[in-house]
Parts: C-alpha cells; sequence; structure tokens
C-alpha cells in the first residue's frame, strides 16, 4: 500500500504497515522472519549499515500497536508475549487513525528543535 511510506516516513513502519495489510493474522515470528532481514539501518556517525535487530523491530510494531494502526485480537495483557499475538490492520479505523498519524508526525516535523 504505497501511502503507508508516505504516511509513516519511517521505512520500518511502512513496511510492517504493509506486510500486515496483505497477510492479515499474522504472527510476530512471520513479521520477524518476512519483514525485518530487508530492513537496515542506515550507515550514520561513521557506524556501518546494520540489520534491524529484533528487539529494535519489536518496538516499532509496539509503537503501531499503541497507536491503534495495528491491531490484535489478543488482549492487552496477551500483547508483552511477542511470539503469542496475530495481527490485523484494524479496517474499520484504519484511515482516521491514519489522519491523526500524519497530523502526529507532522507536528515533530514542524516543531523547532531543542535549544533554539
Amino acid at each position: 500500500m504505497k501511502v503507508a511510506t508516505d504516511v509513516f516516513g519511517n521505512p520500518t513502519r511502512a513496511a510492517i504497515f504493509e506486510y500486515v495489510n496483505e497477510h492479515p493474522g499474522c504472527y510476530f515470528g512471520e513479521l520477524l522472519g518476512d519483514v525485518a532481514p530487508t530492513l537496515t539501518k542506515p550507515a550514520e556517525d561513521g557506524k556501518p549499515e546494520r540489520k534491524m535487530t529484533r528487539q529494535n523491530f519489536a518496538g516499532h510494531l509496539k509503537v503501531m500497536v499503541d497507536a491503534g494502526v495495528i491491531v490484535t485480537d489478543l488482549p492487552e495483557e496477551e500483547r508483552n508475549r511477542p511470539q503469542r499475538p496475530k495481527y490485523f490492520v484494524d479496517a474499520e479505523r484504519t484511515d482516521a487513525v491514519i489522519q491523526a498519524w500524519i497530523e502526529h508526525v507532522e507536528k515533530f516535523r514542524t516543531r523547532p528543535a531543542a535549544g533554539t
């Protein structure tokens, strides 16, 4: 889904969104196995390009679950057990959530840098 890249700006979250949209009901292990290997952290500050770690990947997914963009059919307490949940794009709320996410991202893009 092309809009994901524009909406999330972050390639990891865009890739997660697109995968879950195309594979509703997928598990964390599938996301980790199919999506994470395709992602890298770019070279910066003299550090070479690196592979996405499981912890970083899980953190990006948690942000999306907390924002309601990606939902799980399991109760809140089960979401902290990454091998358990099945993930879905919430079709009924997706448009509203994406709009809210755009506004959230824009707010951070337009605010002045700290100390200015």
